[in-house]
């Protein structure tokens, strides 16, 4: 069972992990020059629900970046607290409500606004930003195509194609990017939406509709700001392209995409490992793509990546006792030994008689077996045999005799 939202979005703020520290022109929808090309509005200023962390890119990727998630069914995301409601059901407490938790009120009113506003696209892009913000991307999708049932504009098409990303969904982000330049045309679109655009073809497998982007890119926008600025990361783009095989280089924001959305739970932990390798960790920002990686990865509906989240986690020492408890709660015997490990080793205070609560209720012998031999060294008494503790007479002398011990 996935850990609750309000834990998980602890775990990462004590990371820095607010996702808008990729490098300027290269987050999802924005340019480097402030100046705007000639394009309409929507489409040259729509903004990323979540631009990526820390470096942009990493390299060496492997399987990682092979995941082409090319799948419409249910993502793997993180429990949400509120659930989407429809237009129609926005009949919400006002944001002055006495005693009203703010951020929830002020989410009340946007969603209103998204209902009821005579334009509801500013509501839906606030909405997005700040839903992305708590790891609540498949409601933020939800939100977009609401506003888009009220009002289709370009830029929402923009922001729903970022929100695909973030989800590992980048074969529909990139059918959605085509499909505006088809309706828009490249010389009217933000050169960065191009340029994004040849790097998700590339990361989905089709290199000549990449390269053919880049070629359109330095034709139609030679003298944009943007173009002049990234002439290296574009020439570095094209020569992988041109080698052929399989994407070498991939944006942190696109692993961290794969954690979210790829089908399988292999391809997510394969994420959640890579983004904890010294290499990764060691670049600016590593850390925090990190912390927001546990975070997601607590999350997950397989427990193979929850237990490698929970050996991953490193939060602030007032996070570390709630951290327990929650994977305590875990129905996975695997998560559950996982935060034993943790336990004895961040020594949080209370964590004796956490431990004891834990041994009293556990119901899984081989778990039983590893919390009681830790609190048998924590209390530097004999270990219990897997004999004793096969039996639940066992189970209850041992418990008894561990009660004796950390409360005398």
């Amino acid at each position: 069972m996935p850990m609750g939202l309000p834990l998980l979005l602890g775990l990462a703020a004590f990371g820095g992990c607010a996702a808008n520290g990729a490098a300027p022109g290269l987050a999802f929808g924005r340019t480097a020059d402030p100046t705007p090309v000639a394009a309409p509005a929507a489409a040259a200023t729509a903004p990323s629900p979540s631009a990526g962390v820390g470096n942009p890119e990493v390299g060496a990727v492997g399987t990682v970046a092979a995941t082409g998630n090319k799948t419409d069914s249910a993502v793997p995301v993180v429990a949400a607290e509120a659930p989407v409601v429809a237009a129609a059901d926005v009949a919400l407490a006002p944001a002055s409500e006495a005693g009203a938790d703010p951020e929830r009120s002020h989410e009340r009113r946007l969603r209103h606004d998204l209902a009821q506003a005579a334009d509801p696209v500013p509501a839906a892009i606030e909405l997005v930003a700040w839903l992305a913000s708590e790891e609540r991307h498949a409601e933020a999708l939800a939100v977009v195509d609401l506003a888009t049932a009220r009002r289709a504009t370009d830029e929402l098409r923009v922001l729903r194609a970022g929100v695909l990303r973030d989800l590992g969904r980048r074969h529909e982000a990139v059918a959605e990017l085509r499909a505006l330049r088809r309706d828009v045309s490249a010389d009217r679109l933000n050169p960065s939406l191009l340029f994004e655009l040849a790097e998700l073809e590339w990361l989905e497998g089709d290199g000549p509709a990449a390269a053919a982007t880049l070629r359109s890119l330095a034709e139609v926008h030679a003298g944009d700001a943007f173009v002049i600025a990234n002439a290296d990361n574009r020439k570095r783009l094209a020569t992988e392209i041109a080698a052929g095989g399989r994407p070498s280089r991939m944006r942190v924001r696109d692993v961290l995409g794969n954690l979210r959305g790829a089908p399988e739970a292999p391809d997510r932990l394969a994420a959640l490992a890579y983004l904890a390798t010294p290499a990764v960790r060691e670049l600016d920002g590593g850390g925090a793509a990190l912390a927001q990686a546990v975070a997601i990865g607590l999350g997950d509906d397989a427990e193979v990546v929850r237990a490698k989240a929970m050996e991953l986690a490193d939060p602030d020492p007032d996070v570390r006792t709630e951290l327990v408890v929650a994977a305590f709660a875990d129905p996975s015997t695997l998560v559950r030994q996982k935060a034993v490990a943790r336990l004895f080793e961040w020594q949080p205070v209370g964590a004796a008689a956490l431990a004891l609560q834990q041994l009293e209720r556990e119901d899984d012998v081989a778990t039983f077996f590893v919390l009681g031999c830790a609190l048998a060294r924590w209390t530097a008494t004999e270990p219990p045999t897997r004999a004793q503790v096969s039996a639940p007479a066992g189970r209850q002398e041992l418990v008894q005799s561990l009660r004796r011990r950390i409360q005398s």
